[in-house]
């Protein structure tokens, strides 16, 4: 029974069809990191613009909403109305016309509530509310935080907007509460892709809106979460770690709101769909080397032994004595037609000729290192612009004179398009079609241009070597 050995021509097969494929398998890692990296920085994008549209969307809201506050302010001031008995009829359908209002307030300076829609059941005060003092600091309008209303009993996030007497003195405050559960139905009908996720988020870290599942996040305070730590850290940007879920995705974030007060909107995509075509490529990528691996470990571990090992074992005695350096040694006759038997014959052959073969090539060696070398000398050492290109246009070997005359580096030319050295790049296409019509050209004359942007009229010579 043969012998296992790491060093028979089988085991030799067997190892070069895995060199053979380990190139490959490289080139598939190298092709699957570089797709990650692609639909990554696509995710990253994709993300980002979604969270910057819902920003603007619901800034517009905002924005809206601060409008409405202003008109009735104005309305007030102007007409000299009461705010207890005015607001009920000014805004007694507007709840209903517009459901993304849950109630609207008046307050006093002091935060007593004097009047609001739908009606107070008891006495409220908002004085406790930070958004309120931050308005009695600044004197303008400001956004709130999540809170649960105490009039509607719904989660909302407030809008308050001073109404100011001429002496600039704080008169009434207007409170329009945006009813977050709508706002959550709105964002369910924006077109997300699979499985990815919306927050909005107070500047508290509240999450004033969630998609998917509101019911299980809406409302609560999750400050120390890893993501929300990065969105409250302001800015826009995107980032990568775990959902409120745990889930991992690769985020978008922005916010609006500024300077009344910052909402923070995110949006996350699962790192599963980001990557799912990449790794979908990979996978099919995998299988097939695989495949061929299999084939080619099949191949080389029985084809080997039927078509060379047999064979070439009857001629390992005699290479080994030539290898020792015995040139009259020979494989013998009679000589088949098989490959092998043709084979021994030309070993034979080769023998025979070994030592004059040597002689010849040792001889013809020494010519091409001495040809090669006044080749070079040549080619260095000449004054002219000497420069090799391929068929395509790129630059193959110049001498020190081309660099110099052109003011590139070796490293800037080597591997080029010939097309960064000449003015005006149509001649190109003419000086190709001649050269390859005629075989060569003589004193061709062309402008060229140099690195520095300088032109320049030269003669060409050139010949086309196939």
């Amino acid at each position: 029974m043969a012998r296992f050995s790491f060093t028979s021509l089988r085991v030799r097969l067997i190892f070069l069809v895995l060199m053979t494929i380990m190139p490959l398998l490289g080139l598939i890692i190298y092709a699957g990191l570089a797709d990650h990296r692609h639909y990554r920085s696509i995710a990253f994008q994709n993300a980002l613009n979604l969270a910057i549209n819902v920003s603007e969307a619901q800034n517009n809201i905002v924005e809206d909403a601060k409008k409405l506050l202003s008109v009735l302010s104005q309305m007030l001031k102007v007409h000299q109305l009461d705010p207890g008995t005015s607001l009920p009829t000014i805004f007694g359908d507007m709840i209903k016309k517009y459901p993304v209002y849950a109630a609207f307030v008046i307050a006093k300076p002091d935060g007593k509530v004097i009047a609001s829609v739908p009606p107070a059941t008891q006495p409220l005060s908002i004085s406790q509310r930070s958004y309120y003092h931050r308005l009695i600091q600044t004197n303008n309008f400001v956004i709130g935080e999540y809170l649960i209303g105490h009039i509607t009993g719904k989660a909302v996030l407030p809008l308050a907007y001073p109404i100011l007497d001429d002496a600039g003195h704080l008169q009434t405050i207007l409170i329009s509460g945006l009813d977050l559960t709508w706002l959550n139905q709105y964002l369910s009908k924006i077109k997300f892709p699979p499985e990815a996720s919306l927050n909005v988020i107070d500047n508290k870290g509240t999450i004033l809106l969630r998609y998917p599942d509101p019911e299980r996040f809406v409302g609560k305070s999750m400050p120390e979460q890893q993501i929300v730590k990065r969105i409250l850290a302001g800015g826009e940007g995107v980032e990568e770690g775990p959902d409120l879920d745990g889930v991992p995705r690769l985020y978008g974030f922005t916010s609006f709101g500024q300077p009344y007060g910052t909402v923070f909107v995110s949006v996350g995509i699962p790192k599963k769909v980001a990557f799912a075509a990449a790794n979908r490529n990979t996978f099919r990528n995998f299988a097939w080397l695989t495949v061929v691996a299999l084939l080619g470990f099949i191949a080389a571990w029985f084809g080997a032994d039927i078509f060379v090992i047999r064979s070439v074992n009857t001629l390992l005695k005699t290479t080994k004595m030539l290898a020792e350096g015995d040139l009259t040694v020979r494989a013998g006759g009679p000589y088949g037609q098989g490959e092998i038997a043709q084979l021994a014959y030309s070993f034979d052959q080769m023998a025979e000729s070994l030592e004059l073969r040597e002689a010849e090539r040792q001889r013809t060696e020494k010519e091409l290192r001495e040809s090669e070398k006044r080749y070079r000398t040549l080619f260095q050492e000449s004054r002219d612009a000497i420069y090799i290109t391929s068929r395509e246009g790129k630059f193959i070997d110049a001498n020190q004179s081309t660099f110099d005359l052109f003011g590139y580096s070796k490293e800037e030319m080597i591997g080029q398009s010939v097309l960064m050295i000449y003015a005006n790049p149509a001649d190109r296409q003419v000086f190709q079609q001649n050269i390859e019509k005629d075989g060569f050209v003589r004193d061709y004359e062309l402008k060229f241009r140099r690195k520095d942007g300088s032109e320049l009229d030269c003669f060409l010579t050139s010949t086309v070597r196939l």
